[in-house]
């Protein structure tokens, strides 16, 4: 046969002319009239001479095994005679589609699937061949088409037939553009399963599923009633729209797809997992066998896997208050989607459930809603733990100073009403309670803040309670002198150490030496004055508390009589 393949390629070479024919059912001579034989299924034509193109097409309605045979009853052995016939997909006047490829069996016998070749010769010396092509559903309006070219003597018959249409035992298809759906409503495709029975099937089939959440899907491929020694094997792959094959893992280990060899046991049987984002994904199942009755067996499993709080890190770590927004972050680990996280109060705490980061102390339940990632699914409510915002320590907080007050016998409370914590205005009432020490004596008063709200702990703040002032009551002018008396009141009630007075020219800016007098002298003469001058007088108090002394005001400034 292969002596006579170089002058048969020549032949088709010329084979593009186009010769009526003189036969009762006679192919079309091109595309556009090619002869349906949908129904007819074949088809005798005498050959009018060598050089010829003849056209036939057919339509299926699903996917199917169709044997065709192409022969001759009487070629004519004085010549080197022959055809050639080929299918493809589509065809027009302009182009021929896609050849398909089938299975070739021997002249004379049954079909075994010795052969892959994708057009079907006879000769003088082989004047019958069949082979089987496993095709897909034609589309609306579309047809398979028959090609046949020949180089034979004229009168020589050719037949054409369609032997047999069985439709495939399986829900696939033989071509990835209409995979069959295995979860047609896009639901979770769970323990879906289908067999295919495999006969002399040598075919890629294909199937097709769409997941609406990252998920983890197992397919199980399985092969029943399997004959030890004839040599089946199956092949499964999975690939996303993009044509990239995806790994799996089979067995714990990373793989790129699933065999399974004929080995002996009557049953055979593996599993691979895919972790998949939501789309459409695509299975090829390689069939490779000679034997009928194999029952070739897909089940799927989809397992949702939804993230959780291990598939994210997010820190914990209490905080103090500081008067600004404080909170957590939540950072996703690799294929896991974009994490919001919220705020409820708890333990006492009031704070609605909210995505702000809260600002007071108190203790905040932590979840998270994590959106669809490549690996991971959405998730909501997702618990992470317990954030705390700590109380401040008040007594860092800054107290405006307190002016110093005048002795009245009774207890002195300076009105508090605010204070400063990093850089942030807080009222007391709200953040801290106001307390006051005795304050009735001379020396030291003291307010006392007692955290509450955001703060803990105390702060004291310092004020001076001081004698109350003086006045001098009466100047007598001398002979160079003049005598100085002054009022003393509450002097025992208020605990008076001296007393103190300055004096200096009427006009003058600044005062002469303070001179200093018991507590039990309410005047003192003072000499040695510029006669014919007036001079001002002012007095004033103090007490010694704990080595501190406490002065009261300066009295108002009297202005005596001219010196003598």
């Amino acid at each position: 046969m292969k002596r006579k393949v170089l002058a048969f390629l020549l032949a088709l070479v010329l084979s593009l002319t186009v010769i009526p024919f003189a036969v009762s059912a006679s192919p079309g001579n091109s595309p556009s009239g090619a002869t349906d034989i949908s129904l007819v299924k074949s088809d005798t034509f005498s050959r009018p001479g060598d050089g010829i193109v003849s056209w036939y097409k057919f339509r299926i309605t699903q996917a199917s095994k169709v044997v065709i045979t192409i022969k001759s009853d009487n070629f004519n052995p004085s010549y080197s005679e022959g055809a050639i016939l080929f299918l493809y997909d589509h065809a027009n006047d302009s182009s021929e589609g896609e050849m398909m490829w089938g299975y070739i069996g021997e002249t004379g016998t049954p079909l075994r699937g010795t052969e892959y070749l994708g057009n079907m010769q006879i000769y003088v010396s082989e004047p019958s061949q069949t082979g089987a092509y496993y095709l897909d559903a034609n589309k609306t309006n579309d047809y398979y088409y028959i090609r046949v070219s020949s180089d034979l003597v004229s009168g020589t018959n050719i037949t054409v037939s369609i032997d047999s249409i069985d439709p495939l035992s399986n829900t696939g298809s033989l071509n990835k553009a209409s995979a069959a759906t295995v979860n047609p409503d896009g639901g979770i495709v769970k323990q879906h399963s289908f067999t295919i029975e495999d006969k002399d099937n040598r075919a890629s089939y294909w199937y097709k599923f769409t997941i609406s959440s990252a998920s983890k899907v197992t397919i199980k491929q399985t092969r029943a009633n399997v004959v030890s020694d004839a040599g089946n094997t199956s092949m499964l792959l999975l690939c996303d729209q993009k044509d990239e094959y995806l790994w799996g893992t089979s067995g714990g280990d990373d793989v790129d797809s699933l065999g399974l060899q004929d080995s002996g046991a009557a049953t055979l049987s593996k599993s691979i997992t895919y972790r998949l984002p939501k789309g459409t994904y695509y299975v090829r199942l390689d069939l490779h066998g000679s034997i009928e009755g194999v029952e070739h067996t897909l089940a799927f499993t989809q397992q949702i896997v939804p993230a959780t709080k291990s598939q994210m890190t997010c820190s914990l770590t209490a905080k103090t208050f500081n008067g600004k927004a404080q909170g957590v972050t939540a950072t996703p680990k690799t294929g896991v989607g974009k994490v919001t996280v919220y705020y409820t109060g708890t333990g006492g705490t009031t704070y609605a459930k909210s995505t702000s980061k809260p600002k007071t102390a108190g203790s905040y339940a932590v979840t998270a809603d994590v959106a669809e990632g490549a690996l991971y699914a959405a998730a909501t409510n997702i618990a992470l733990g317990t954030f705390t915002i700590k109380k401040a320590d008040i007594s860092k907080a800054k107290v405006a100073a307190i002016a110093n007050k005048t002795w009245t016998g009774k207890q002195i409370k300076p009105s508090v009403t605010s204070f400063k914590f990093n850089g942030f205005d807080f009222k007391t009432g709200d953040d801290a309670a106001v307390s006051y020490g005795t304050n009735k004596a001379i020396g030291k008063g003291a307010v006392k803040l007692t955290g509450k709200g955001n703060f803990t702990g105390t702060k004291t703040v310092s004020f001076k309670i001081n004698p109350k002032k003086n006045a001098v009551s009466k100047i007598e002018a001398g002979s160079r002198q003049m005598k100085v008396t002054w009022s003393r009141p509450d002097r025992t009630a208020q605990g008076i150490t001296k007393y103190q007075m300055r004096y200096r020219v009427k006009g003058a800016t600044s005062w002469k030496s303070v001179k200093t007098y018991s507590a039990s002298t309410s005047s003192a003469t003072v000499k040695s004055l510029t006669k014919g001058k007036q001079y001002q007088v002012q007095v004033r108090s103090y007490k010694t508390v704990s080595g501190v002394k406490y002065y009261s005001a300066w009295s108002a400034a009297k202005t005596g009589a001219k010196i003598k």
